[in-house]
């Protein structure tokens, strides 16, 4: 199977938080990278490493929104020790909703998850990759963006 990458991009994203709506300013996602293979059957395969410090605020993870009604099949969520973390998966108003940790646990202060899934389908008939790497929903800044 010939695999296509997707070429390296590093973007830093100073001012993100202007474009977040309602953003936490004491809850940051420090890091946010992403790595994807695009399959020649239009097949993504992504890794996202999410690095968010919740401050001293108790969470008890982060809900991950992705686009429209996806055809997306979650392969592993961990932590930054390789831990399994639990998850929940749902599908509210068209939108892929991943919520990932414990109801029953807090966390505060840095944090990274880990997750890594496929999405099916990702270039669209007339050859656009119809994927955006971070989504347009998260309420807190992004302050670096590494692919």
């Amino acid at each position: 199977m010939t695999k296509l990458k997707i070429k390296p991009l590093i973007v830093t994203f100073g001012l993100l938080a202007s474009t977040c709506c309602a953003a936490n300013a004491t809850e940051t996602i420090k890091t946010f990278a992403v790595k994807a293979i695009l399959h020649r059957d239009s097949t993504l395969d992504v890794r996202e490493s999410i690095a968010i410090d919740f401050a001293k605020n108790p969470r008890h993870g982060i809900e991950r929104i992705y686009g429209q009604h996806r055809d997306i099949s979650i392969q592993e969520v961990s932590n930054q020790n390789g831990s399994n973390v639990p998850y929940t998966v749902s599908i509210v108003a068209d939108r892929y909703h991943l919520k990932i940790g414990s109801p029953q646990k807090t966390v505060n202060g840095l944090n990274t998850y880990n997750i890594h899934y496929q999405l099916r389908g990702a270039v669209q008939s007339s050859g656009r990759l119809d994927w955006s790497p971070t989504g347009h929903r998260w309420q807190q800044p992004i302050n670096t963006f590494t692919m």
